[in-house]
């Protein structure tokens, strides 16, 4: 079992208001724990799904992300260290992955994954650990988080975007976000394991297919990452992400 020594954990203790731009061009300096996982299809590798990097040989994802072709490691691979989606920095070959036991394909409860490198990251200035935080820690509404990662970067474009972009979200009343998602013809259960979150003003925001596993940050601690969103593009619901608090410990132990 790996001791909590191996990662940093914080508790969150206050909520200061930040003053980001809701969506905006970043620097893989300025969010390095940052990862694409990339799956083989032929000769061409395509960026799928966000990850974060725990340890030199382990990065962080949802569950959903490491299923089918990406089970097999042989198809697999986490290019780390750019900002650009599909292009330079470098590429490490996937050992092993892990779900969650609470995952199925039927819902989105323990939406969490692991992926195991065959050999270790190098750590730099594009290339870092994530700080995650530790058990117990919950999240009212209102509070100013943000999403990096490669999928959509407004409400109105269709496909992801070449290069990284953060973009500044806040967490929806969790009560607003069950009641959203359960009103849908097929309800969806979104739990206390989860976070929602919006853009300002508004109770939604979009959800494109590479976005899965994207890290959702509060003052540059990965508190989520991007389990679903909004169907059919529908701008009035939230983005929901796994909350990392309830699965923390479980993080350590198996990221060893």
């Amino acid at each position: 079992m790996a001791s909590y020594a191996t990662f940093t954990l914080l508790v969150l203790a206050g909520f200061l208001a930040s003053a980001f731009s809701s969506s905006s061009p970043a620097r893989i300096e300025d969010y390095p724990s940052t990862v694409q996982l990339e799956t083989g299809i032929g000769r061409v590798w395509l960026q799928t799904c966000v990850g974060s990097v725990l340890t030199s040989r382990h990065v962080l994802t949802a569950a959903h992300c490491l299923i089918g072709t990406a089970l097999t490691p042989r198809i697999s691979r986490v290019r780390a260290g750019t900002s650009e989606r599909g292009r330079g920095g470098d590429v490490w070959e996937v050992n092993s992955v892990i779900r969650h036991p609470d995952y199925s394909l039927k819902a989105f409860e323990g939406n969490v994954g692991i992926v195991r490198l065959q050999t270790a990251l190098w750590f730099g200035a594009a290339i870092q650990q994530a700080r995650i935080t530790a058990s117990g820690v919950t999240f009212p509404a209102n509070v100013p988080v943000t999403l990096a990662g490669w999928g959509r970067t407004s409400q109105e474009d269709l496909w992801a975007d070449r290069d990284l972009h953060s973009t500044q979200l806040y967490t929806v009343d969790h009560s607003l976000c069950v009641e959203k998602y359960g009103d849908l013809k097929v309800p969806i259960a979104v739990t206390e394991n989860m976070i929602c979150a919006a853009t300002l003003g508004t109770t939604g925001a979009n959800f494109g297919v590479r976005d899965g596993g994207s890290p959702v940050f509060y003052d540059g601690i990965l508190v989520g990452f991007v389990s679903f969103g909004s169907p059919l593009s529908a701008t009035e619901y939230p983005l929901v992400a796994t909350a990392v608090s309830p699965y923390s410990d479980w993080i350590v132990e198996n990221a060893v």
